[in-house]
C-alpha cells in the first residue's frame, strides 16, 4: 500500500553525529545526498575513525518518487568508508531519507597516563598497540620506570590488568599488544606504588546533546 504525503513537514527527522564539528537534526523537503548534510555539520573531526553508519528504523519512508512515503517493514544499516566518499565513489554517498540516524563513527579513546613524557587521551585506530601509544604520549618521563607498563581493560563488566614488558617488546622477544576501546595503559612512576585497581578518567561523553536536543536545519 502507497500513502501519498501532502504535508512534508510531518516526515521523521535525520540525525546527523558523531565525529562532525557540529551535530545537527534536519527536517528533509527534498532527499539530499549524505555529503550535502556533512558539509551543513561543518565537516568531519580528526576523531573520527574512518566510518559513517547510517541506521534506518522500521515504519521511516523509502525513497519513491520523493512524494510518497513507503513504511519501511524492517530495519537496515548502511556501513560506509569515509575514505570511499572522499573518492567520489558513489555507493558512498547514498541519498538520506527521513528518519535515517547517520553516525560519524568516532574512534573510540586510549588514555596513556603516568611516567611518560605527554599522559594524553588517544584515537583509537587500526594498529594501536601499547609500545605506539607510549611513543606517542611522548615516551618515558625521567620520574618513569623504563621497560614496563600495565593495561587496565574493562571487558563484559569486569576489570582486566595486563602486565606489559615494554623491554621484550622492543628486543622483539613478544608480541606488541595491540590495544582495545578505553584502555588506560600505565607507565609507572619512581618512588610511586604500583597500582591494583584502574585510575578513573573522566568520560566527557555524559555531556553530549541527546538527539531532541540538537540544532534542527530544514533542507528545501
Amino acid at each position: 500500500m502507497t500513502v501519498r504525503v501532502l504535508d512534508r513537514s510531518s516526515r521523521p527527522q535525520v540525525l546527523l553525529t558523531g565525529a562532525v564539528r557540529t551535530p545537527l537534526r534536519f527536517q528533509l523537503r527534498r532527499n539530499p545526498r549524505l555529503n550535502e548534510l556533512l558539509i551543513r555539520t561543518g565537516g568531519i573531526t580528526d576523531l573520527a575513525s574512518g566510518e559513517i553508519s547510517i541506521f534506518r528504523p522500521v515504519g521511516t519512508a523509502c525513497v519513491a518518487d520523493g512524494i510518497d512515503f513507503v513504511p519501511r517493514k524492517e530495519p537496515a544499516t548502511l556501513s560506509l568508508k569515509i575514505a570511499d566518499l572522499l573518492k567520489g565513489v558513489e555507493s558512498a554517498n547514498p541519498i538520506i531519507e527521513s528518519g535515517d540516524i547517520v553516525e560519524v563513527v568516532p574512534a573510540w579513546p586510549v588514555y596513556v597516563i603516568g611516567g611518560v613524557n605527554n599522559p594524553m587521551q588517544l584515537s583509537l585506530r587500526s594498529e594501536l598497540t601499547v609500545s605506539r601509544a607510549v611513543a606517542a604520549a611522548g615516551g618515558i618521563a625521567k620520574d618513569g620506570v623504563s621497560g614496563t607498563a600495565t593495561i587496565f581493560r574493562r571487558r563484559d563488566g569486569r576489570s582486566q590488568v595486563i602486565d606489559v614488558d615494554l623491554s621484550k617488546i622492543e628486543g622483539g622477544s613478544e608480541e606488541d599488544i595491540p590495544l582495545a576501546a578505553y584502555d588506560i595503559v600505565e607507565v609507572p612512576q619512581k618512588g610511586k606504588e604500583k597500582r591494583k585497581f584502574p585510575p578513573v578518567i573522566d568520560d566527557q561523553s555524559a555531556n553530549r546533546l541527546s538527539g531532541d536536543q540538537l540544532p534542527m536545519r530544514v533542507i528545501d
